[in-house]
């Protein structure tokens, strides 16, 4: 199987989330011990197409609990991307797993209940 910069796709997933919710105001910390509120993902979906184009889908489900446990929000969730590019490029397999992935967070972020579900202003 093809990786993602030679790591896992859940931690290429949880990466890409870590270093994007903050440019949204959402503030990601590296352990659940003391969190108010807890995202996590359970990755279903993780590949690349590549016939003319590149083109990539990201499918999990998403949750949100609070500190107790208690599930806030929970929803399947899709990300997709394509792109151009030269065949068998890990640059582009790579831009395109992370535009997907993205666009996951994208997505939940139009989704008014999974805002509240955090608590962001």
């Amino acid at each position: 199987p093809i990786t993602a910069s030679g790591i896992a796709p859940a931690q290429f997933v949880r990466d890409v989330f870590t270093r994007e919710l903050p440019t949204v105001g959402i503030t990601t910390i590296g352990a659940p011990t003391g969190a108010n509120r807890i995202l996590s993902f359970e990755l279903r979906q993780f590949y690349v197409i590549e016939v003319d184009t590149y083109r990539a889908g990201v499918v999990g489900e998403v949750k949100v609990t609070d500190g107790a446990g208690q599930v806030l929000f929970k929803t399947g969730v899709t990300g997709e991307d394509k792109t151009f590019g030269r065949s068998f490029s890990a640059e582009n397999y790579q831009q395109v797993l992370s535009n997907a992935t993205v666009d996951v967070l994208d997505n939940l972020l139009k989704t008014s209940a999974f805002v509240a579900a955090l608590n962001v202003q």
